[in-house]
């Protein structure tokens, strides 16, 4: 994944609105002073149609049971020393202009361990998980009989790398 999707990385920004073009999203963004990280989206084509992401798409399908023309492009995250991503929610009222609508659920999966530091925390559940190769999360973001509805439990935050470097 690092290798077929992690060639155009830029500094991550957030969502501020959002357009679709014949490619997929296009997005209004943001810098933050909330975020310091990398993100590097796979949009283009030799990413989009490779056959590593899709087998990687069918496995997360397969596991939610939910269609991967559902999800939005996978996007890899690097996250260097002193890189964070303050306390968030990944569900944004911007994203039910796309195809796929709002982020509903998140798959997050890690793809390096982490010497130190870089752990995701849900604040509101007390939940601490250090970054592991291979591992990886799932949450939701919406109300499971309310989908249009935030659950301000999956608030959540990567903390500050302070040594090595994550990838996710």
């Amino acid at each position: 994944l690092i290798k077929i999707g992690g060639k155009d990385f830029q500094p991550s920004t957030e969502f501020d609105s959002i357009g679709e073009d014949d490619s997929g999203a296009t997005a209004s963004v943001l810098s933050s002073a909330d975020r310091r990280s990398e993100t590097s989206w796979c949009e283009q084509s030799g990413c989009r149609d490779s056959p590593v992401i899709h087998s990687v798409q069918q496995r997360i399908a397969d596991l939610l049971q939910v269609h991967w023309t559902h999800f939005e492009n996978i996007q890899v995250l690097r996250y260097k020393k002193r890189n964070y991503y303050n306390a968030h929610h990944d569900y944004s009222d911007a994203q039910g202009q796309l195809s796929c609508g709002p982020r509903i659920i998140t798959f997050f999966l890690y793809l390096s361990d982490v010497k130190k530091g870089g752990e995701t925390a849900f604040p509101h559940l007390g939940i601490v998980v250090p970054p592991k190769k291979g591992a990886a999360l799932v949450w939701a973001n919406t109300m499971d009989k309310e989908p249009g509805r935030i659950d301000q439990r999956t608030v959540h935050e990567a903390r500050n790398v302070t040594k090595g470097v994550k990838r996710s």
